[in-house]
C-alpha cells in the first residue's frame, strides 16, 4: 500500500514539474498574459467607440468613403482613357 502512495506522489510531482517546464518552454504563460492585455484593450476600444459614435455616424463615414472611392475611380478611368487616346 505504501508503494502505491509513493508512486502516486512521485507521479503528481513529476507531472507538476513537467507541466511547469512545458508551459515555460512554449511560453504559454506569456501568451495568456498578452491575450488578456489585448482583450482588455479591445474592450476599452469598444466602450470608447460605443460612447463616441452612433450608428448614424458610422453610416455617414461609410457613405463618405464610398463617395470618395467613386470619385477616385472616375478620375482613374478618365486618366486611363486619356492615356489610351494619346497612343
Amino acid at each position: 500500500m505504501e508503494n502505491i502512495i509513493i508512486i502516486i506522489s512521485i507521479s503528481i510531482i513529476v507531472f507538476l514539474i513537467s507541466r511547469e517546464f512545458f508551459c515555460w518552454y512554449w511560453k504559454v504563460n506569456n501568451i495568456v498574459t498578452l491575450l488578456s492585455d489585448i482583450n482588455e484593450k479591445l474592450q476599452k476600444l469598444i466602450d470608447t467607440t460605443n460612447t463616441i459614435g452612433s450608428a448614424e455616424n458610422c453610416k455617414q463615414a461609410y457613405t463618405d468613403k464610398v463617395i470618395i472611392s467613386e470619385e477616385s475611380a472616375k478620375k482613374y478611368q478618365e486618366e486611363k482613357d486619356k492615356s489610351q487616346q494619346n497612343r
